[in-house]
């Protein structure tokens, strides 16, 4: 999580380009949850996630 001008930034240190932005830190976290979605999405469906992928949402 990033302090950005006007708000935060959170973002996958994995993956930097899957990110989100917020008013708060905990906005910044809940609106990365779509994009992280779509990336998962995406990588299953082309064949190079084939676990489980376990996140830990930590306060």
């Amino acid at each position: 999580m990033r302090h950005a001008k006007g708000g935060f930034v959170a973002f996958l240190e994995e993956v930097p380009s899957v990110m989100a932005r917020g008013t708060t830190p905990d906005d910044a976290e809940w609106n990365l949850r779509v994009p992280f979605g779509e990336y998962v999405a995406k990588e299953r469906s082309e064949g190079r996630l084939c676990g489980e992928i376990r996140v830990l949402w930590m306060e």
